[in-house]
């Protein structure tokens, strides 16, 4: 164990972006934890579940409008590729044209529609400084987005409820935008270079959506099944599994633009999955005995946290199969990848989740997550295994 803390601390000590990108990420994660556990305790099952509900259809309509920008902004940003201003133009149309159709199914919660347009605008700027290297730039505005967050959701919910969560998210990304219009110029538009990588942003189209699937369809999905009250206790689960894949997302973000450009960084992929053996472990032990006393209302979350704690290793080490595979452009692989989780996780929620509730649906998750894992692991030692040599 001794040894393991000393190589992390070597890592980033002979790494200032990484040191960069890790506090930036960690912080803002952290605090995105603390703010849903603070909505969490303050809501209640039921309504948490609720605001989860919607934000997963945030998402997943937020994602449909990226049009697969944000691995290829990060790719040909690192390859110095100057199409992030076509993908701006074609985003921005696409992004308004569905938050319109949004804003007519729930023209009760405006705040769905401002969020699409915030998250995408933010995720096309912070792609492009991920794909630049600019660490401590994006770890600025990812920071100061997490705050705004905090403050104007908070204030909002005293407002309008829960409908003001939404709202106050949305409003979080928007201050970007002028900054955002920095860093894209008209003149560097050219169509004809979005049609010669077409075909690497049409796989990475479908790649977000389903990895964008695999993080919300189960709670659509699951709604219908068991309800907002149980809904919510799933959420609190899904939200700590979240704090547990901080440092995999660190090491993705980092890792990504560095395995486009060929840089070695098995070693930090290595380090990352012990890691996460580790958290994995210690999670199991400690949510019976934390859970109880921080949620008392939440007590059916600790089967499903302890479950989903197990979820972590397989995540970890299919991040860094990811990270690889995106680099290469070889995004087809990581799409049949995240299409074998959905092939287990969703006849698995439906089928197992109907006989056996919240712990049937939980299951169904680490199963998938297995299988992809067992997928990737398989892709690279028969495939890609001599580009490690």
């Amino acid at each position: 164990m001794t040894n393991i803390l000393c190589l992390i601390k070597n890592l980033f000590l002979r790494s200032p972006n990484l040191t960069s990108l890790g506090t930036a990420s960690g912080i803002s994660n952290t605090i995105g934890g603390l703010f849903w556990f603070y909505i969490a305790s303050l809501l209640g099952t039921e309504l948490y579940g609720e605001v989860s509900y919607f934000i997963s259809i945030a998402i997943v309509v937020s994602t449909v409008s990226l049009l697969g920008s944000a691995n290829t902004i990060i790719v040909c940003s690192a390859k110095k590729i100057k199409l992030q201003s076509t993908i701006f133009i074609v985003v921005t149309l696409s992004a308004i044209i569905s938050s319109i159709i949004i804003f007519i199914f729930f023209e009760q919660n405006f705040g769905i529609s401002i969020f699409i347009i915030g998250f995408i605008i933010f995720t096309i700027l912070t792609s492009d400084l991920l794909g630049r290297k600019l660490f401590i730039k994006y770890s600025k505005i990812v920071i100061s987005q997490k705050f705004l967050q905090v403050g104007l959701s908070i204030l909002l919910y005293y407002i309008f409820g829960i409908n003001g969560i939404i709202l106050g998210i949305g409003i979080s990304f928007i201050p970007f935008g002028l900054l955002f219009l920095k860093e894209f110029r008209i003149k560097d538009v050219d169509f004809s270079l979005l049609k010669t990588h077409s075909g690497f942003m049409a796989n990475n189209y479908f790649l977000d959506i389903t990895k964008t699937l695999e993080g919300s369809i189960d709670k659509i999905i699951l709604l219908p099944i068991i309800g907002f009250s149980l809904l919510g206790n799933f959420q609190l689960g899904i939200q700590f599994l979240s704090i547990l894949t901080i440092l995999p997302i660190i090491v993705f973000q980092y890792t990504l633009p560095h395995d486009a450009t060929g840089n070695s960084v098995e070693k930090i992929k290595k380090i990352i999955i012990i890691i996460s053996i580790l958290l994995s472990i210690l999670a199991v032990f400690l949510s019976p005995i934390l859970l109880p006393i921080i949620f008392p209302e939440f007590t059916e979350s600790i089967i499903i946290l302890q479950i989903l704690s197990l979820a972590l290793i397989p995540v970890t080490i299919t991040s860094t199969y990811v990270s690889k595979f995106l680099g290469m452009k070889k995004s087809k692989f990581v799409l049949l990848g995240s299409g074998i989780f959905l092939l287990i996780q969703i006849p698995g929620i439906i089928i197992f989740g109907m006989y056996f509730g919240l712990l049937g649906a939980t299951v169904s998750i680490l199963a998938g997550r297995i299988g992809e894992s067992i997928y990737y692991y398989m892709i690279n030692r028969l495939i890609f295994q001599n580009i490690d040599n």
